[in-house]
């Protein structure tokens, strides 16, 4: 039995609620917390056109909350009306609802801070004569008083004593510095799409933030999240609508792998300035960012989306914080192509570059009076030593070759030096003395490219060690050979195979059918093939021979979080080439090991499927200093 219990089945008389209480109730879905006062008072300050605006809480807002602003201001007749319910100057119509461009639109806000504080609003309009303002003064119970006063600009707005008149409300409020934190995130949140105004915050009277007008939104980003300093790991890209009238537009600041984080607080999504949440743009985000960022690490973006106010409806939430869209499915590829294309040649620029040290190094020895590759002694005085327990084998030393780089020592030397053909390095390795063999027995490296770099050894059965243009390169040969081999399935056409009886599935709505007819091509390309037999019906009648999971589940996941084909592919790709890489602990021998490090050095981008680096590099100048050489 519960100890508290509503009666039941007992008639009560129906009665209609006071005026006040019915504001404090109503006023309550849209002001919960100080935050939710700051977010109402903040809007209202950007609508007014100001380009400086003022937040200043007190005791976590609970206390008081200010907002000062340089915007037009109020006429008297307007701020007698401000506080009232459902006043708006927003909208006039519900054909206005289709089209709102506007912060606020409801006329909801003032009213309910009202309802649940002492509301001060003092306003002078941009026209008005010199210092020529007014002053209103409302609360819940009371009659509104408007009365003259001195401001030199703008408004000034205050929210005094929160839910001081609604007790029940009060004593779910958090401690002060808990609710100031909720309100430094709302006023962070509200000046990030606004670059072209200067925000300030203070706190119990202490400046905390200041953002002034910044240049680009990858400039504000910087700064909202304490970054200037690694302005350059922030990257500022953009798209838009392929249609002849472009319907919308997007820019996203995203930041390099080396600022992810462990979780998605810090990926935000604006639409038409407003943050809201929304999971396929977020998804989107994460999608185009796969194979870059290592171990499930989220990046921190921020995506600034403005799209045709036809196209969207913010008027499903009480603090608008979703939205729906008639149709999401191309700005979902939209981000994710951005943002997939961008780290693909941010990586291949790194590769070139690589690539160009590698050429010089290589014209180095070509026009050289004394050319012979490099040897041990060059920078590295002695051998390593070879215990019987030592995790660190150096297993190709071999003879130094001679100065012309003839006869014997020539051919032995280029002969283990040779790489493992793309063909070569596939699901046929089912262990490493398969690897082994494999590698020992090809053939043709040039002369040229063996001398690019000198392998002296493993660590830990794990990491390959190798010497090239005076770095040192500690090689992950898992994290290689699974990269290798995941170029190597993608390049191959996709084998499919056929259900003895074919799935069927159900849509929603004929969005849903458009986006499958959409991609049904490209689908079959990677290798899954489906037919629509009905309005909303539709059957896989192939899939991905290696495809392993639900079909029903599959394809509930392309529909609800736009998945690309090109993406169902990669899962594969990624799933294939974690298994049948050289596992953590595999022995290589010589031939292998300078094989895998040849192909590695090749690869365009060097990173694992999963985001994982396959090498990292020690220079000799970061080595000396780490001794304490000069």
């Amino acid at each position: 039995m519960a100890i508290f219990s509503a009666q039941r089945g007992i008639e009560k008389k129906i009665q209609k609620l006071k005026p006040e209480l019915a504001r404090k109730i109503a006023a309550g879905e849209v002001i919960d917390r100080p935050h939710a006062v700051v977010r109402e008072l903040l809007d209202n300050a950007i609508d007014s056109g100001a380009n400086n605006i003022r937040l200043e809480i007190f005791s976590g807002g609970i206390e008081k909350i200010i907002v000062k602003d340089n915007g037009i201001g109020l006429s008297k007749e307007n701020l007698a009306l401000c506080a009232q319910p459902h006043a708006t100057s927003k909208i006039g119509s519900e054909l206005d609802l289709l089209k709102i461009q506007s912060m606020g639109f409801r006329g909801e806000a003032l009213s309910s801070i009202a309802a649940v504080s002492r509301l001060k609003i003092q306003s002078k309009q941009r026209q008005a004569k010199e210092n020529h303002a007014w002053c209103l003064e409302s609360e819940v119970g009371l009659e509104d008083r408007i009365e003259p006063c001195l401001i030199h600009e703008g408004s000034i707005v205050e929210a005094q004593g929160l839910f001081a008149n609604f007790p029940a409300r009060r004593q779910f409020l958090k401690r002060p510095a808990t609710e100031a934190a909720l309100c430094r995130q709302v006023f962070i949140e509200k000046s990030l799409p606004f670059i072209d105004i200067h925000f300030s915050f203070f706190s119990d009277g202490e400046k905390k933030l200041d953002f002034p007008e910044a240049q680009s939104y990858k400039e504000r980003f910087a700064s909202a999240l304490g970054l200037e300093k690694s302005l350059a790991l922030l990257h500022e890209l953009e798209g838009q609508d392929t249609a002849e009238l472009p319907e919308w537009r997007f820019k996203i600041v995203i930041g390099d792998p080396s600022l992810a984080r462990t979780d998605r607080k810090q990926i935000h999504i604006f639409t038409n300035n407003r943050k809201i949440d929304e999971y396929s743009f977020v998804q989107a985000i994460e999608y185009g960012c796969q194979g870059y960022f290592p171990n499930g690490l989220k990046p921190i973006a921020a995506l600034f989306l403005e799209i045709s106010p036809a196209l969207v409806d913010f008027n499903i939430h009480p603090a608008k914080k979703e939205a729906r869209f008639k149709d999401s499915t191309a700005i979902h590829r939209a981000i994710h192509t951005s943002i997939n294309r961008f780290f693909r040649s941010f990586s291949f620029k790194a590769i070139q570059e690589d690539s160009l040290e590698r050429e010089e190094t290589k014209h180095q020895y070509e026009f050289s009076n004394d050319f012979s590759i490099p040897t041990r002694d060059q920078h590295f005085s002695k051998p390593a030593y070879r215990g019987k327990e030592s995790h660190f084998s150096p297993s190709f030393l071999g003879p130094r070759p001679s100065k012309d780089f003839e006869g014997e020592n020539r051919s032995s030397y280029a002969q283990a030096s040779q790489p493992i053909k793309r063909s070569h390095i596939d699901s046929s390795f089912q262990n490493e003395q398969e690897f082994n063999r494999s590698a020992t027995k090809k053939n043709g490296l040039e002369e040229k490219a063996a001398a690019s770099f000198r392998y002296f050894g493993s660590y830990a059965s794990l990491f390959l060690i190798a010497e090239k243009n005076e770095k040192l390169y500690i090689i992950d040969q898992h994290a290689a050979h699974e990269r290798i081999l995941f170029n190597q399935f993608m390049q191959k056409k996709a084998q499919r195979q056929s259900l003895l009886i074919p799935q069927l599935f159900t849509t929603k709505d004929k969005n849903e059918d458009s986006y499958l007819e959409s991609i049904q091509d490209e689908l079959q390309e990677q290798g899954f093939q489906i037919e629509k037999v009905a309005e909303g019906k539709w059957e896989i009648r192939e899939i991905h021979e290696l495809w392993e999971g639900d079909l029903e589940g599959l394809f509930s996941e392309i529909l609800e979080n736009k998945t690309e084909p090109r993406d169902l592919l990669r899962k594969i790709a990624e799933n294939y080439a974690c298994k049948k890489a050289i596992k953590d602990g595999s022995y290589l021998d010589d031939a292998s090991a300078i094989a895998l490090i040849t192909e590695s050095f090749a690869l365009d981008d060097p990173h694992c499927p999963h985001g994982r680096p396959i090498w990292t590099i020690i220079s000799k100048e970061e080595l000396f200093s780490r001794v304490k050489r000069s």
